[in-house]
């Protein structure tokens, strides 16, 4: 009985998250819906559905709130078609009084669901509210039991009618609405049945049809339960996929949805696995960075994977997935939060969309590292030499740091290639890349500036320094034709701490004009 007033309690007060195992946790419970907990949208926007104690099972939508309005119509109609037979048969009748009242309910009834009618057809939904909703409810079920005065129970028969009214509410109610609208069934059954039957039988007819109903209710209540919680879970699978659209980086952009992910997997643990040179290694981790041990979990991701099906140690259950060439198992724990065994569907869609995920990632950054590089020489492009040229000009500015860059320009590169053709010097141009770009730093950029013409950035190396090593490469370049010399001529000039990049690569390029005009095979910059 404790249990029962303190779970009463939760549900009127609206005070605490009802756990996801609780057979009467409410539909509308955050466990149950994706986005915001009920209560937590701004003030002036929470939803009419989600305000006060009496709520909607799920958030309704335009076709729900219509086929809810006519199944009521429709019951209604039982009510003139024995009035339409009392005409014909009026010793049937047994009270003209509450026949009387029951008609004026009905008429009241009606009407009122031909205006939410309207209003639905006219797109404001505003007017189906809980509240309204319920209190319909009720006097339907009152409006059911004075029918049953008026007829006669007939051998219980009419007492089923306000019991089906009863359970269009725990169609679209919460538990406060299937609580309130019960104890009126109650009232209603006991009133029916105690102005025609003995007390005594009138207490047992009352006690056989409202608990058949609170049984039939419950048993409704969880199947609806199960379908909307996995309603509920294909939203969040969705909502997931839709960020998916939104991934660059793998796993970094991960970070974001992890909890959503658990929770849309009903597990409190998982990790996520992709092979790397043959072995399968832990790309994340939620939420212990930890887990799991590796020990326990031995060789289970290889084999689900080789298996291409889900396999299980008995603690832990891994769900294999491939996209573009790429393997990502999926390893949660083998008993979900709901306790009870995870379920296996559930878990090859999420690692589906998992691999989705990684496969669209690779490929952004495939595409983003082909927007930068160069497509003959490979090295870097114009627009990966500007990129890098802007984060050494914020860094020299923040660290005081300075950078130099190189303008090298081969010489008579058009001779060369009317003497020996486009494709000799594409392979020029490519040993020439090549060449250079085994004598720079890892840290140091060469970039095809354009045509026959290349870029150095050099990051904390000074004016001299670059000086240097530029003659050093110049005099060790030569063709990829060993009977041919390739010379270059090359300007260098260092960021002096406040001029822009267009400045430093202004000043790069008339040291190289310098060293043309001197009679190329040169480099100028600073002795």
């Amino acid at each position: 009985m404790s249990w029962l007033l303190e779970r009463l309690k939760v549900w009127v007060d609206g005070a605490d998250k009802l756990s996801v195992e609780n057979p009467w946790s409410a539909p509308d419970d955050p466990a149950y819906l994706p986005g915001p907990a009920p209560g937590s949208e701004p003030d002036g926007e929470v939803p009419l559905w989600r305000r006060g104690w009496i709520q909607f099972r799920y958030e309704p939508t335009g076709l729900a709130l219509k086929r809810a309005t006519q199944s009521i119509l429709i019951l209604g109609l039982v009510i003139p078609l024995f009035a339409l037979a009392a005409l014909f048969d009026r010793p049937h009748l047994r009270s003209v009084g509450a026949m009387v009242a029951c008609l004026v309910l009905f008429a009241g009834v009606t009407v009122w669901n031909m205006c939410e009618l309207k209003a639905q057809n006219e797109g404001r939904f505003e007017w189906f509210q809980p509240k309204r909703s319920i209190v319909a409810t009720w006097t339907t079920i009152v409006e059911f039991g004075l029918f049953g005065v008026a007829f006669g129970i007939r051998g219980g028969v009419l007492l089923l009618m306000p019991c089906t009214i009863f359970l269009v509410a725990v169609l679209l109610g919460n538990i406060g609405m299937i609580v309130t609208a019960w104890i009126v069934l109650v009232v209603t059954l006991g009133v029916e049945s105690g102005v025609q039957v003995p007390a005594v039988e009138a207490v047992w007819l009352t006690v056989l049809f409202s608990g058949t109903a609170a049984i039939v209710a419950l048993a409704m209540d969880r199947a609806l339960q199960g379908s909307l919680y996995g309603v509920h879970r294909n939203q969040s699978l969705a909502v997931l996929a839709s960020y998916a659209g939104t991934l660059r980086a793998w796993p970094e952009d991960l970070d974001p949805i992890a909890g959503r992910l658990a929770e849309a997997l009903d597990v409190d643990h998982y990790a996520v696995f992709t092979r790397q040179a043959g072995l399968f290694q832990p790309v994340l981790s939620w939420p212990d960075p930890d887990w799991p041990d590796p020990d326990q979990l031995g060789d289970l991701p290889a084999r689900a994977a080789d298996s291409n099906h889900w396999a299980s140690t008995g603690t832990f259950v891994a769900t294999p997935s491939s996209a573009g060439g790429v393997d990502v198992v999926l390893v949660v724990p083998a008993m979900s939060v709901l306790h009870v065994p995870v379920d296996h569907s559930l878990l090859a869609a999420g690692v589906a969309l998992l691999a989705a995920m990684c496969d669209r990632a690779r490929l952004i950054s495939w595409l983003v590292e082909l927007a930068s590089i160069d497509e003959l020489t490979g090295i870097a492009n114009r627009r990966r030499l500007f990129h890098a040229l802007d984060n050494e000009l914020s860094r020299g500015r923040k660290n005081n740091k300075t950078f130099s860059v190189a303008i090298l320009d081969l010489d008579d590169f058009k001779s060369f290639n009317d003497r020996n053709g486009h494709i000799a010097g594409d392979r020029m141009l490519r040993r020439f890349s090549d060449g250079i770009s085994g004598r720079i730093r890892s840290q140091d950029i060469l970039a095809r500036y354009g045509g026959e013409e290349f870029c150095l950035v050099l990051p904390e190396t000074d004016g001299r320094g670059a000086t240097q090593l530029v003659e050093a490469i110049r005099q060790q370049t030569v063709s990829e034709d060993t009977a041919t010399t390739v010379t270059f001529s090359g300007g260098v000039a260092a960021w002096d701490g406040t001029e822009s990049i267009d400045s430093v690569l202004l000043r790069a390029d008339a040291n190289l004009y310098k060293a043309k005009s001197a009679g190329r095979n040169r480099v100028v910059g600073i002795d």
